[in-house]
């Protein structure tokens, strides 16, 4: 794990109202197993800054502006949400698919936790599945198997923050977010392949 990680952010809060953007680092982590799907396989992202409060703060995640589909496919209407702080971190996507009449929803999420930044980090996973079609409706989900990332594995990615930022220079002690976006990101959607495979794969298992 990058020891730097929490002096880099305490640094981009102090310049953050003077820049038209910054640089923070989230935590690396990715679904793993049957529905794996890597958070940090899209290189164009972007970030606003939706909330922040003394325990974390919440980004919306975003492709950057002219960003090509082949290296970033979120959906600029509904962003992904990441809350990310000392001790936690988590993130979810949801992908769609529709073929023959049948259309499948998969949402995936990975939720961590950790004490320290030289600490091993937590995880638990969560996918659900529903496929629906004109004459019916099913729904179903699973927990993912959790794992645990030895800190000497963990790894943080770059992600440049461009909207928000003069929430970095609230009062990041209070008790209740302060709220600096207007976007509602309730059910981030992004593209990712992993998880398309698996819709597709649960519509095939019906027709």
């Amino acid at each position: 794990m990058r020891a730097s990680w929490f002096l880099a952010s305490t640094l981009a809060t102090l310049v953050a109202a003077k820049a038209s953007s910054t640089t923070i680092s989230y935590l690396g982590v990715s679904i793993t197993g049957s529905y794996a799907a890597d958070f940090a396989q899209f290189t164009s992202l972007a970030a606003d800054v939706y909330a922040i409060d003394k325990t974390a703060t919440t980004y919306d995640i975003r492709c950057e502006d002219g960003a090509p589909i082949s290296v970033c496919a979120i959906d600029s209407k509904t962003p992904w949400r990441m809350i990310q702080g000392p001790e936690t971190y988590s993130i979810s996507i949801k992908d769609s698919i529709s073929t023959e009449g049948v259309s499948a929803d998969v949402t995936a999420n990975v939720a961590c936790s950790f004490t320290h930044t030289s600490e091993s980090v937590s995880c638990s996973q969560y996918v659900s599945f529903t496929i629906s079609a004109s004459e019916y409706s099913t729904a179903w989900s699973t927990n993912a198997p959790s794992y645990t990332i030895d800190a000497d594995q963990v790894s943080y990615v770059d992600l440049k923050v461009t909207g928000g930022l003069q929430a970095f220079s609230a009062d990041a002690t209070a008790t209740s977010p302060v709220t600096v976006s207007s976007s509602d990101a309730a059910q981030p959607i992004a593209t990712a392949a992993p998880l398309m495979a698996a819709a597709a794969a649960a519509i095939a298992a019906l027709l």
